[in-house]
């Protein structure tokens, strides 16, 4: 069964862009075009990888990111920014959050699909909801609060246009 990841961001463009690539990638993709719409989307079928905007519409990606830590179901995906905003503040910010990667938009593409199979490799499974044994459960839930999702580094400015425009 092919690897799924949940877009989200706002720009419709963007998203056609993204859902054509990563088809051709062999990914399963879901589009939502807001935060609401990407949690209900992460909720009702958890992805395997997020790619999720920084400045949408009401809801930023900050604070998608943060329902995604708040909640045991999701908080394992990893979820690598995409933004136009390329400030070292805010991608320090997604990073600390929890994020796998920050990738300036316009992105290189050969460096999105290395991330994205990179995050995937290293994701750390959401724990398991139901125990037999309660004692299991107190060291499954420390064991996941303690799990640091890993960091991929992306270096140097290799991030060729796809598109134009602001966002």
């Amino acid at each position: 069964m092919p690897k799924r990841i949940l877009v989200i961001d706002d720009e419709w463009s963007i998203q056609r862009v993204l859902d054509a690539r990563l088809r051709s990638w062999g990914f399963e993709v879901e589009l939502a075009s807001d935060a609401a719409a990407g949690l209900a989307s992460a909720r009702a079928r958890t992805p395997d990888a997020v790619l999720l905007d920084v400045r949408m519409p009401g809801v930023d990606g900050f604070e998608v990111m943060r329902e995604f830590q708040k909640d045991p179901a999701l908080r394992a995906i990893p979820v690598v920014f995409l933004s136009a905003n390329v400030l070292d503040t805010v991608r320090h910010r997604a990073l600390s959050m929890g994020a796998v990667a920050f990738l300036a938009k316009p992105y290189d593409a050969a460096t999105l699909q290395r991330v994205i199979e990179e995050a995937m490799k290293k994701a750390v499974a959401p724990p398991k909801k139901a125990t037999t044994n309660p004692a299991d459960s107190e060291s499954a839930g420390a064991a996941a609060k303690q799990r640091p999702i890993p960091t991929i580094e992306i270096t140097g400015t290799d991030f060729a246009s796809e598109h134009t425009g602001p966002h």
